[in-house]
């Protein structure tokens, strides 16, 4: 008799447990997940905006010297957001420098005197 009433105590114990614990393993997991969603969203919006800079900075290039403070500011703020990502972006290091230097030459062709 005692042990029937163990059992079905245990039992019991079994069964709120599974209640409890499955849907908090499932909590568990769908946060971890939400996260790491969150971080490929965020890394994908920087690498968006990334794209969004060069492709300006190539079209402020062309402009020639008209363009050339639009051309630092982009190059300014692409610098900014390539070094968040300096890993990824070590290839782009030496074409950054070379515009740079065109944007630098550029402006002291232009403006001898500064």
């Amino acid at each position: 008799m005692m042990q029937t009433r163990i059992s079905a105590l245990q039992s019991t114990v079994d069964r709120i447990r599974a209640k409890i614990i499955d849907p908090y393993n499932k909590i568990v997991s769908r946060t971890a997940q939400l996260a790491r969603l969150q971080a490929a969203c965020d890394l994908l919006r920087r690498i968006i905006r990334i794209l969004y800079l060069s492709k300006r900075l190539q079209g402020q290039l062309q402009g020639g010297s008209r363009e050339i403070t639009k051309a630092a500011q982009s190059l300014n703020e692409l610098a900014q957001k390539k070094g968040r990502f300096d890993p990824a972006f070590d290839d782009d290091r030496d074409s950054s420098r070379q515009i740079s230097m065109k944007i630098y030459s550029q402006h002291h062709k232009d403006v001898p005197f500064s």
